[in-house]
């Protein structure tokens, strides 16, 4: 039997903010093996970063304390040792990736600074072994491809790229137990797996431990073998993976399991074509040279051509920079494109200023990042009225108060609330307040750009739910784009498939689904079987 590595035992965690002290781990008890991969699964705010935080004390000492409870490290209880211990368990004995590695990164600082640092602070390296050892570490995690390229700087690289080079920095004095909270939440499909992929051959490379954190349920049930799940600070089921998953107990367990996207979108009586997208291209000029002359093109949006019906809903999938996000903004006319865009049986790209703004009140979107897209200064009233203002001057201002409480009432949120700022919603109510603010004008289509991505499993499910009654209701189109292929399968009634700014592949969705003619298309439904 494999030996005990990590006992937390009896954990309590307080935060004392303003006054108050809010309990946001309530007696957690988890233990991780010598070799073994533990899941800590739940939504947003159930304590999951919060406790593996706990376990190198990262939180701030100025507003956490811990009521109750033991960190037993190799047989050791490190909760209430010293910042001097605590550094040397730290990056050797038990390392982190963070969530976010665009966040987690220093913007500043080069790749082989960063990485070169930790090795740096807790071996004492010099420089010409810190060299050798990072290519070693770049090797390891599958970038030998920019090993020529160790001055470069975190925005140069890709997000999968970004991810690696922390799993880098976090293996780079080979700790025993690695911590790793939602290391794919923000990455496609391919590249998940790969990162995945690549953190289960290191494991069983070298030997360690992994704590996952994640609220994405089929990476947890394809890749743990322990599973604890939290709801509202507690521990409320753990098991085997393969029999939580099988026959789970807990109630909050089985809403979870249930929440995930599955089946296909209901069948509609779809209408007339509402858009034509024939032969779009949007190519973004190269410039170079002292003189700034033309030396090429990037071809974001390649002689791209489909319809979407009235009442229907139209899945683009792809992975980042395949031009998923380019032609929503072609389509909305933010960005310059070429070819034709028929909306309403006018051409988009003929229509003068005043004729396009008339156009805008039946074209909306929603973005991906609903915190980023509301205004922080505006209260949900003021965001929601905003169109109504522009396009809607007809309107008294008691008759547009009625159209806001019509709008919040229909993506479920209660209209008291009308008042409060973003800030004071949860992500997934302030999608629905980014939801709210398209509808109200009435639309006929609305694109919906990664509107779930980095939403919860449950507050997902209900936000497609809440879409599809929407629709159902009144006949609206939607152009939903994501890389999430159960979420796209579960909505879309046709899909198109990009990659490099061409649609390779395109058709019915249960039709594509059950028999992808593409290999690109084979490749990322067999990132998700």
């Amino acid at each position: 039997m494999s030996k005990e590595l990590l006992n937390i035992k009896d954990l309590s965690i307080d935060f004392h903010i303003d006054g108050r002290t809010h309990s946001v781990v309530q007696n957690v008890s988890l233990t991780i093996n010598e070799g073994e991969t533990v899941a800590l699964v739940g939504e947003s705010g159930s304590g999951k970063s919060v406790t593996a935080l706990s376990v190198l004390k990262l939180l701030p000492d100025r507003i956490a304390s811990y009521p109750s409870g033991q960190i037993i490290w190799h047989g050791e209880n490190i909760l209430n040792k010293g910042e001097s211990v605590l550094r040397t368990i730290r990056g050797n004995d038990i390392a982190m990736i963070f969530q976010e590695p665009m966040t987690a990164l220093n913007p500043l600082h080069t790749i082989e600074k960063q990485i070169g640092e930790v090795l740096k602070l807790h071996k004492a390296m010099p420089r010409g072994q810190r060299e050798t050892r990072i290519k070693e570490l770049l090797d390891l995690v599958g970038l030998s491809n920019i090993k020529d390229r160790m001055g470069a700087y975190p925005h140069e690289l890709s997000g999968g790229q970004r991810q690696r080079v922390m799993i880098a920095m976090a293996l780079a004095n080979d700790p025993k137990l690695l911590i790793a909270d939602e290391p794919t939440t923000a990455l496609d499909v391919t590249v998940e797996k790969q990162i995945l992929d690549l953190l289960k051959e290191l494991q069983s490379k070298l030997g360690m431990s992994i704590l996952l954190i994640s609220h994405d349920l089929g990476v947890v049930e394809s890749y743990s073998d322990r599973v604890y799940v939290m709801q509202k600070g507690k521990i409320v089921e753990n098991g085997a993976s393969s029999e939580v998953f099988r026959s789970p107990q807990h109630e909050y367990t089985q809403q979870l399991i249930a929440s995930r996207p599955s089946g296909s979108a209901e069948p509609v009586d779809a209408g007339d074509v509402l858009l034509d997208a024939d032969h779009l291209k949007v190519h973004f000029p190269i410039y170079k040279g002292l003189l700034k002359r033309k030396v090429g093109a990037v071809k974001a949006v390649d002689d791209v051509s489909f319809t979407v019906k009235r009442g229907e809903t139209l899945g683009i999938v792809g992975e980042s920079g395949s031009g998923k996000t380019t032609l929503s903004m072609a389509l909305l006319q933010l960005v310059k494109s070429d070819g034709k865009i028929v909306f309403q049986s006018d051409n988009l790209q003929d229509l003068n200023k005043k004729d396009l703004f008339k156009k805008r009140r039946a074209l909306q979107v929603v973005f991906q990042d609903p915190f980023g897209s509301l205004s922080p200064r505006l209260s949900v009233q003021n965001i929601i009225e905003e169109g109504l203002k522009i396009h809607r001057k007809d309107l008294s201002p008691l008759q547009r108060e009625e159209k806001i409480i019509d709008a919040m009432e229909a993506v479920a949120l209660d209209p008291d609330t009308r008042h409060r700022y973003p800030h004071e919603f949860s992500g997934g109510q302030r999608q629905r307040i980014a939801i709210a603010r398209a509808l109200v004008l009435e639309p006929e289509l609305i694109i919906l750009d990664e509107p779930t991505s980095a939403l919860d499993v449950s507050v997902q499910s209900k936000t497609l739910n809440l879409l599809k009654e929407i629709q159902k209701k009144n006949k609206i189109s939607f152009i939903f784009i994501s890389h999430d292929l159960r979420v796209i399968r579960s909505i879309s009634h046709h899909i198109i498939v990009m990659k490099d700014g061409r649609i390779v592949e395109s058709g019915e969705t249960e039709s594509v689904f059950q028999s992808p003619q593409n290999s690109y298309t084979q490749k990322l439904l067999a990132a998700v079987a």
